[in-house]
């Protein structure tokens, strides 16, 4: 299991970083990501 835990408003860069740790942290990219929960994902826009 990878948790990232950020103490800002998570933006674009930051939800990327995010992403690219836990492909890190799991050793590759998979062939797709499916969101449960867009409304959560995306809910700040700056």
């Amino acid at each position: 299991m990878h948790v990232s835990v950020s103490d800002k408003p998570i933006d674009t860069a930051r939800f990327i970083q995010i992403h690219d740790a836990a492909f890190r942290y799991f050793g590759g990219v998979s062939a797709e990501c499916v969101y449960d929960q867009t409304v959560v994902a995306l809910w700040y826009s700056s």
